[in-house]
């Protein structure tokens, strides 16, 4: 049968557009999904470099491929072209610099036909040269919680506004088509026309689509909105326009549901045009950025402004304030005209002091015609960001906000809380996959790594005082000195497995330590304590000066996937499709620990022979070297050498499933390896002076599961020799990892949840 009168179940489309460079990577991602029966429509959009070129070869190498050319019209018009030769029951939109991963069609496929979904979405992630991922706006709005939807009782699926990561019922996009006329916001009015429409939707937890955050010289978002920022904006409004027009159809329409997608778009995509118009310094852009707000502004209805005020608020009042210190003086005529007209369309009743306040330095500047008022405000606004008033913040947050938090009733709430990482990785991860997929009941807020504005500190506090049970991994400053309500858990999950370098009040008497004082203030929140097994319940007892009934030995969740087969199957496939040239090698991961304080352990100093390995290392193996994260200096001298590789960037545990040895030192990644049961070779060159910097719960020498090498002719005799005793490893694992066969963290939840 000829390829063009196949029926298809998925037709993908893809809009390309001069991305040579990284085009090859877009089209392995497809040639390499699990689901087959699917037609890849590649529409070129006028590209003036290679793309044509590795779109025709990736024609010529599948047979469910076609390519469509057209003079450069912009992704809009590519993507119409696309779905006027679409043959599939259902439709995937993918951007020409974007990763599907291996399975990301079958999953959406299987639960569009289990749930006879119209509109299917899935979790996403972002990605670039060093690591992937969540998207902040999706983990804070609880995006990727699976089930059943409808965008009137799940407005929070408007900050997934693109078309990507989605599958469409072919009949829902019947006769809808991407606005050819705008060049930025484009894909929105089909995604809410499709939001809105869809009578079915489902979204599922697991992650299909990795977006590509570009790095080098291709010109990112940021800096189109601050070359182009009138163009996006007018793009925008017309954008907005549309968008009301498809809510005007829509029968079940609210100002409510309407005012979730306008603050949305407010926030996100409109300031940002705004800022870049400011951030230009240039009067006449200036003005042509208040006016075409005025305009706009004059006629959003009044039932929608009321429902809008706290975003108005934010984005024309805070925000704008704060910068107006760049507002150019002959663009101050705009500038009060679309002040006056906010000021018009204001209940004053309805906002807070500092709103209220800012609004009459603005209504004092209209009147008197200067801009001095909202510039002093300006500055007082920059002058306080820099002002250290940390005892009186301290103050309101932990003995005001939390403490009266505190005496409200209990929310059934769990916050996930650390101070680690900008994304949700480790205990924290497996816990809110699990909360997400089997406790509906259950809302869960995650704070992350961020430097916080005093409002969302008040939001942290606020949480964490109301919330039943919170989870942390490592030390929280946030909640030090502070007492949790006798109804609430706060759970210390520890990001560390085992009990191996001595931590906490153990570690008093070393070099590196903190003081008692500290760690009492540190640690003496906790309600529980969680542990990989009841063998060491003695040493977290010491670490955290806990009583031994608060620490529960039930197994670390971070572990779970170690003991799924499909996991480590998965994993392995998608590593060596990433690097084929390694399938045939052995793979050695070398995974040393910091050393010395904050300040020294930004750096790690290789102490490998790379030339005596060169030489003596077996050509069958390869080193994967995997730096500690507190580590942030690149190893640079290591170009030369091919056999050996920096996977400083890869996922630690995807790096321990395909490797078939371990070199360490002193981490505790150990505990995580010696469930796999593969062999460990400790490479301690300098055991006496780290002893000295933090000590061992046991002695060294006679507990490591594996061999010791005090120097690279040691360590590469080892590894060539190639003898283990593994038995060693299992008797490691069973005692320190007692227990454990998966499902810790159902156990984990089920035990915490059960006694509330």
């Amino acid at each position: 049968m000829e390829k063009s009168k196949k029926r298809y179940e998925i037709s993908v489309i893809i809009p390309i557009y001069n991305v040579g460079d990284i085009l090859i990577e877009t089209l392995n991602s497809l040639s390499n999904q699990t689901f087959k029966n699917v037609e890849y429509i590649l529409v070129d959009d006028g590209s003036t470099d290679n793309s044509p070129a590795l779109m025709r070869n990736f024609a010529k190498q599948q047979d469910h491929v076609r390519i469509i050319s057209q003079t450069n019209k912009g992704p809009a018009a590519a993507r119409n072209r696309g779905l006027e030769n679409a043959k599939g029951k259902y439709i995937c939109f993918v951007d020409s610099d974007d990763i599907l991963p291996p399975d990301s069609l079958e999953i959406l496929y299987n639960c569009a036909k289990k749930y006879d979904c119209d509109l299917v979405t899935g979790a996403s992630k972002r990605f670039n040269s060093k690591k992937e991922w969540y998207i902040k706006s999706h983990v804070k709005h609880n995006l990727m919680k699976s089930g059943h939807k409808t965008i009137d009782k799940n407005p929070e699926l408007f900050y997934s506004i693109g078309p990507c990561a989605k599958l469409y019922k072919r009949s829902l996009l019947e006769g809808i088509f991407f606005p050819e006329n705008l060049r930025f916001g484009e894909d929105q009015p089909v995604v809410l026309h499709a939001y809105l429409n869809a009578k079915n939707i489902y979204t599922i937890n697991q992650v299909v689509y990795l977006y590509r955050l570009r790095e080098g010289n291709s010109a990112s978002l940021t800096q189109e909105i601050n070359q182009k920022p009138i163009e996006i904006l007018d793009s925008l409004l017309r954008m907005i326009s549309i968008t009301e027009e498809i809510f005007s159809k829509y029968k079940k329409t609210s100002v409510f549901l309407k005012s979730k997608y306008f603050e949305r778009v407010l926030s996100y995509e409109v300031w940002s045009a705004v800022n870049g118009a400011l951030l230009t310094k240039d009067s006449s852009i200036q003005k042509n950025a208040f006016n075409m707000l005025n305009s706009w502004l004059e006629k959003l209805d009044a039932a929608l402004v009321e429902k809008l005020l706290p975003t108005l608020n934010h984005v024309f009042i805070d925000l704008l304030t704060k910068r107006a210190i760049l507002i150019k003086v002959n663009a101050k005529k705009e500038y009060f005209t679309l002040m006056g007209t906010l000021l018009t369309k204001i209940n004053l009743d309805q906002i807070n002091m500092t709103t209220i306040k800012n609004y009459k330095s603005i209504d004092y500047s209209i009147k008197t015609n200067s801009l001095f008022s909202v510039y002093k405000n300006s500055l007082c606004s920059l002058l306080k960001k820099h002002i250290n008033k940390k005892r009186i913040k301290n103050f309101l947050l932990k003995r005001i906000i939390y403490t009266l938090s505190n005496i409200l009733p209990r929310a059934k709430t769990l916050v996930l809380a650390t101070n680690n990482s900008e994304v949700l990785q480790g205990n924290l991860l497996a816990i809110y996959k699990e909360v997400t997929e089997f406790y509906p009941d259950k809302k869960v807020s995650v704070f992350l790594k961020k430097d916080r504005n005093f409002v969302e500190l008040i939001y942290l506090y606020y949480k964490i005082g109301r919330s039943r049970w919170i989870f942390i991994d490592d030390y929280y400053h946030q909640l030090y000195g502070l007492k949790a309500n006798k109804n609430s858990e706060i759970v210390q999950t520890w990001h560390a497995g085992g009990a191996f370098k001595r931590f906490g009040f153990s570690a008093l008497s070393y070099r590196e330590s903190n003081s008692y004082d500290f760690e009492k203030k540190a640690h003496s929140f906790y309600t529980k304590i969680l542990v990989s097994s009841p063998n060491v319940i003695k040493e977290y007892s010491e670490a955290f000066n806990a009583d031994e009934n608060k620490i529960i030995p039930l197994g670390i969740p971070r572990t779970d996937f170690f003991y799924s087969r499909s996991f480590k199957t998965t994993a392995a496939e998608n590593f060596h499709k990433k690097y084929p040239e390694l399938k045939k090698k052995k793979l050695i991961l070398y995974a040393p620990t910091f050393r010395g304080n904050v300040a020294q352990r930004q750096k790690f100093n290789l102490k490998l022979d790379l030339d005596y390995l060169q030489e003596h290392l077996d050509e069958e193996y390869t080193i994967l070297l995997k730096l500690h994260p507190s580590t942030k200096d690149t190893i640079s001298d290591m170009d030369s050498y091919k056999f050996i590789l920096d996977m400083s960037h890869e996922d630690i545990n995807v790096l321990m499933i395909v490797s078939y040895l371990m070199i360490t030192d002193y981490s505790s990644v150990i505990f995580e390896y010696s469930i796999l049961r593969k062999p460990i070779i400790f490479f301690a060159y300098d055991l006496e002076d780290y002893l000295s910097e933090r000590g061992f719960y046991f002695d060294y020498k006679s507990n490591v599961p594996g061999p010791i090498a005090k120097n690279t002719a040691e360590l590469t005799g080892i590894i060539n020799q190639n003898k283990f005793d593994l038995q060693k490893v299992s008797n490691f694992c069973n005692y320190y990892i007692e227990g454990n066969q998966g499902a810790t963290t159902k156990r984990v939840l089920d035990e915490i949840f059960q006694e509330h």
